[in-house]
């Protein structure tokens, strides 16, 4: 797992949280991992069974079944300038969205671990310091907890 320039958005502005999952599945698409589909996909699954996707404060992680538009294994990260929330989570805003893709259900638990480690090795605790950095500094900070936690490496 490593991010970059091409699996990376930072600071972007959203009127609410389907813009939100929308603009954070661009990247899926253009790297070719994921169809149009689905991020609609995803936005249906988070209005018939709520926002199950905000794994931790701030922190969501748009995904959905492998066979919903999922073209290849991977995933991008996304952070949002402006406080979104959730229609039934209105406590904490969406800030960072690490959206993946797998194409069955071994590469799904996969990622969501990877992710998970990322998330306990540092992403949460330092929230605040990470939203200070400039685009490169994010990156770096990335890069460097997802080495600390040991995390396989993908293809993204």
């Amino acid at each position: 797992m490593e991010f970059n320039e091409k699996n990376t958005r930072f600071d972007l502005v959203v009127d609410n949280w389907e813009d939100a999952i929308i603009e954070s599945c661009k990247p899926l698409e253009k790297l070719g991992l994921a169809n149009e589909i689905y991020k609609y996909k995803i936005i249906n699954d988070v209005k018939k069974y709520g926002s199950y996707i905000m794994i931790s404060p701030n922190i969501v992680i748009p995904h959905t079944r492998p066979q919903n538009g999922s073209i290849d294994v991977g995933y991008c990260l996304t952070t949002i300038k402006n406080d979104i929330y959730f229609d039934d989570n209105k406590e904490f805003p969406i800030k960072v969205l690490i959206s993946f893709t797998a194409i069955d259900n071994e590469n799904h638990l996969e990622m969501l671990k990877n992710i998970i480690k990322v998330i306990e090795v540092g992403l949460v605790n330092k929230l605040g310091k990470f939203y200070k950095l400039d685009s490169k500094g994010k990156l770096n900070y990335l890069n460097s907890i997802i080495k600390s936690s040991g995390n396989k490496s993908s293809k993204t």
